[in-house]
This record gives structure tokens, C-alpha cells and sequence, in this order.
């Protein structure tokens, strides 16, 4: 089937009728072959670029494309909320990804609970810095700085 069927309106062959079935009960699916312009409206709905659907024969797979810039007006206003503790953080982090314990050496801190409660975990809540893995506890996590992040620091440099 080509994108340009999909994309219409198109009869949809389940490859599993029995796990198929399974999700229609669950409520996972709602309906047969509506799933891609379902993609497509939500995309429109949030501002984001339609997504692009291709297909080897066999597979149809979905690339998302997001606006990765922050516009100057919200990344001012997030700058002027932001704490001086998190702006050191933003500058320390830079362009690499780091250890807890290496941010806090460069910071010159040495209590672990303070830095998560002024520097870490607000720089988290305001999705400034990522964790490289998603467990928290991992033992070679570490942090880099988002996209947003990156603005706020240049902004503030």
C-alpha cells in the first residue's frame, strides 16, 4: 500500500486478528484504520509538522519532527525564573554530559542533598537538563543539557 493510501481513508487488515481483537476490547484501539490521520490532526493540533510515514513493502514506520528551537521571548521569561544556583549549573554542563559528582566538584559543593534540592532537581522540573539514562538511580547517570537548557545558558551568558 503506498503513504498516499494510507494517509486516506483505507480498509485495515489487522496482521494478529486475535491480539487485535485484545486491544479493541481493552480500549487501546478505538477503530480499524484510522490511526495514521488520527497522527497527522494531533500533529496540527499542537503546531507540529506533519509526520512523515514510510514504507518498505512490508513496514510502515513514522518519523516526528519537532520545533527544537526555543523562541527568544520563552526562553527570557524562563531565564528570569530560572535561580542563579541552576544558571551555574547550566554553565557548568555546557556542551558535555556529566556525573553528579562531577558537577558538584566543579561547583565546589560537597553536600549531595543540597545540590539535588537547589541545583538538580529544579534544573529537572523545568526540563533544563536531562538524565542520560531513565533510571534515576543508575549507576552511570548522567546530565546534559536540553534544548531549552542551551537556550536559557545563552541567554544568560
Amino acid at each position: 500500500m503506498s503513504i498516499e493510501n494510507l494517509k486516506s481513508e483505507h480498509r485495515s487488515e489487522p496482521q494478529n486478528p486475535l491480539i487485535a481483537d485484545v486491544l479493541y476490547k481493552r480500549k487501546v484501539l478505538e477503530s480499524w484504520g484510522r490511526g495514521i490521520g488520527l497522527m497527522i490532526n494531533e500533529c496540527k493540533r499542537v503546531e507540529l509538522p506533519e509526520p512523515e510515514f514510510h514504507t518498505n513493502g512490508n513496514f510502515v514506520w513514522v518519523i516526528f519532527r519537532y520545533a527544537n528551537q526555543v523562541s527568544d521571548q520563552v526562553s527570557d521569561q524562563v531565564s528570569d525564573q530560572v535561580s542563579d544556583q541552576v544558571k551555574s549549573l547550566l554553565s557548568i554542563i555546557g556542551q558535555e554530559t556529566l556525573l553528579v559528582t562531577e558537577i558538584m566538584e566543579r561547583l565546589s559543593l560537597n553536600h549531595r542533598t543540597y545540590f539535588r534540592k537547589h541545583y538538580l532537581n529544579p534544573a529537572l522540573q523545568a526540563e533544563l537538563i536531562a538524565p542520560k539514562y531513565p533510571k534515576p538511580n543508575h549507576p552511570k547517570q548522567r546530565y546534559y543539557l536540553t534544548e531549552k537548557g542551551k537556550a536559557i545558558k545563552l541567554t544568560s551568558d
